[in-house]
């Protein structure tokens, strides 16, 4: 789509979230048809056609900032749209990859959801010190909101981060950067709700997987050869 494109369409009223923490975003229709199927279904109902307006209650509008960000400018930036003087911790901006990624699976804006898993693959391999706390924080909201039967590339993100700061360092000589998890940690991952990210976690860590720079980036290359061919 041409850069002058999205003028020759309406912008759509779309408020995402509830009550004070809702949020109001007036987006080109072209953008959304163009990117999300569900705004394709969505916006050619009768409905939606004649007001124009698309509610999302139930998803993060933050989330939902990232997504209008990528529509405009093909990328996005996590402390526009929470910044820092806000509040916003580190923390708050993994966990916004994430709601971004189950977002992106709810209006199945798959170009969308590979650009925030890219994102999220460059920061885990930049951060080695996240702790287990927020991990597991992550993994809940990606299993719960992902089916089991999927061949999930960011339940496979998270867990071979996990499982590469699990066990200790392979040449400890030459001052392994990472900081592998603690015993109480670990405990925390076996006690966690989740137990099919435990079992992912358990392959990664059998089959001897260990991050080492580019390797997220270069598993995703080799996940979308696989899905799409050559």
């Amino acid at each position: 789509m041409g850069p002058q494109a999205h003028y020759h369409t309406a912008p759509i009223k779309v408020t995402v979230g509830k009550g004070q923490d809702a949020r109001v975003f007036y987006v080109h229709e072209a953008h959304l048809t163009r990117t999300s199927e569900f705004f394709k279904t969505c916006l050619h109902s009768h409905i939606e056609e004649l007001t124009h307006e698309v509610p999302l209650p139930d998803d993060d509008p933050a989330a939902f900032d990232l997504f209008v960000q990528w529509l405009y400018y093909d990328d996005y930036h996590v402390s526009a749209a929470v910044p820092r003087d806000q509040g916003a911790t580190d923390d708050t901006y993994y966990m916004l990859h994430v709601k971004a990624y189950t977002l992106a699976n709810k209006i199945v804006a798959p170009i969308f959801q590979r650009r925030v898993v890219e994102k999220l693959a460059q920061v885990l391999e930049q951060y080695t010190d996240i702790d287990m706390a927020t991990l597991l924080n992550m993994a809940e909201d990606v299993y719960e909101g992902t089916a089991d039967d999927a061949h999930d590339e960011m339940r496979s993100i998270l867990a071979l981060y996990c499982a590469s700061r699990t066990g200790q360092p392979s040449y400890p000589e030459y001052g392994d950067p990472r900081r592998f998890f603690r015993h109480d940690e670990l405990r925390m991952l076996a006690n966690c709700e989740q137990p099919q990210f435990i079992a992912d976690v358990l392959q990664g860590v059998n089959s001897r997987r260990r991050l080492h720079e580019g390797e997220l980036l270069e598993h995703l290359q080799y996940r979308a050869q696989r899905t799409i061919g050559p």
